[in-house]
């Protein structure tokens, strides 16, 4: 049954009547995907977008420390994606105006790195709704205007006239443009109904995109595996990731300051640990994501065109094989048949996506650092401890 759009709401998503998504419109697939309760809240919901150099910078994280502690939000999910072009114009089709003939300035910001999608709740505190309270306090797109004064955009430290550190939605139907975009429909209507926001340390992680300066190889898969148990958490395995967390912290503590040789013989350590949660959580993982596809309401009771079931279907499996990707880089067993592309891929589907430094390391990691088949000049490079 679809849902009815209150007055309101049918009014400023008419100007997005002409904006295409998998299986119509914005306001079919809003109505199609999102319950009655889930569009009553939409009044507390704002959107963000943290651009690549808010990422890049590593001050995303303290932007929404500002927006909890200075607006009271609450984080309800987070989408951290590489934007392509098309993904770009879509996004800003009521804006492109803006940028005139230079927007490819902008369009190499995003090619250059992640960007990420956070949905917020909280009180409109007078304004229509949150999102139009946040907009209020974003600071103009100028860089010279006289609003700029502790704006948002201020506070994360523009570095440029294009870097502007964050963009967010202008009202509720902008919101539900923009999210439609990024996120699937089911995804969106979870967000709308989650009751408490998500943990601090779990869109932490999500949102450390780049590797700390000279990271080592292991450094590096342990923070990759960090940010997958968070993409988890977000996407409904928060029990299931929270003693793996735990065993990372360890490992991490253990790997501080010391060097790769140190470091290369305290891993084996930390996978021998890791090998029995990783496998609880993949089979708990393996077995949700199943029970969904074949057994889940949202095939019988979403009236959702094919496109967005087939894309739903698909989120499911990058689950799954996320949670595979936490097992190869903690070296459980070889890693074969490419060169860690595909496994690349699914972490770039999956909230996880890797700079060009991490990539690199990584794939270095599965053919040698963490194989427990690969040899270098004949010799053996990663020795697992029986567990």
């Amino acid at each position: 049954m679809r849902a009815r759009l209150p007055v309101w709401l049918a009014s400023e998503l008419s100007a997005h009547q002409k904006d295409q998504r998998a299986g119509g419109t914005v306001p079919e697939v809003v109505r199609a995907a999102l319950s009655q309760e889930s569009l009553s809240r939409l009044e507390r919901t704002a959107l963000v977008l943290l651009r690549p150099d808010a990422l890049e910078s590593g001050r995303g994280a303290e932007v929404l420390d500002v927006l909890q502690a200075e607006f009271g939000a609450k984080v309800l999910d987070v989408r951290v994606t590489r934007m392509t072009p098309s993904d770009f114009s879509r996004f800003y089709r009521h804006e492109l105006a803006c940028f005139g003939h230079l927007v490819w300035l902008n369009l190499n910001l995003f090619a250059a790195g992640p960007a990420a999608l956070v949905l917020l709740d909280g009180a409109p505190d007078g304004y229509a709704s949150f999102s139009a309270r946040l907009n209020a306090h974003k600071g103009d797109s100028s860089p010279v205007s006289v609003h700029q004064e502790g704006s948002l955009r201020t506070r994360v430290g523009r570095q440029s006239t294009i870097h502007m550190g964050i963009h967010v939605a202008d009202d509720p139907g902008a919101v539900l443009c923009q999210a439609t975009l990024l996120l699937t429909p089911t995804r969106l209507r979870a967000a709308l109904d989650r009751v408490d926001g998500l943990d601090r340390a779990i869109w932490a992680s999500l949102l450390q995109t780049t590797s700390p300066p000279a990271a080592t190889v292991f450094e590096a898969l342990l923070q990759t595996i960090r940010r997958i148990l968070a993409s988890l958490a977000v996407r409904g395995f928060p029990d299931e990731v929270e003693n793996l967390a735990r065993i990372v912290d360890e490992a991490e503590a253990a790997a501080g300051r010391k060097t790769l040789d140190l470091q290369r013989r305290q891993f084996p350590v930390f996978a021998a640990a890791a090998r029995r949660p990783l496998e609880l959580m993949i089979d708990s993982v393996e077995r949700s994501c199943k029970n969904q596809l074949f057994d889940g309401p949202d095939l019988k009771d979403l009236s959702l065109h094919y496109e967005v079931r087939l894309l739903w279907a698909r989120d499911l499996c990058d689950l799954v094989t996320v949670a595979y990707a936490a097992w190869y880089l903690s070296g459980q067993e070889p890693y074969g048949g490419d060169a860690g592309d595909a496994l690349f891929d699914s972490l770039e589907r999956a909230d996880v996506p890797l700079v060009d430094a991490s990539r690199l390391l990584l794939a270095t990691a599965l053919q040698y650092d963490v194989n427990p088949a690969g040899t270098y000049n004949g010799r053996t490079i990663f020795r697992r401890v029986p567990t």
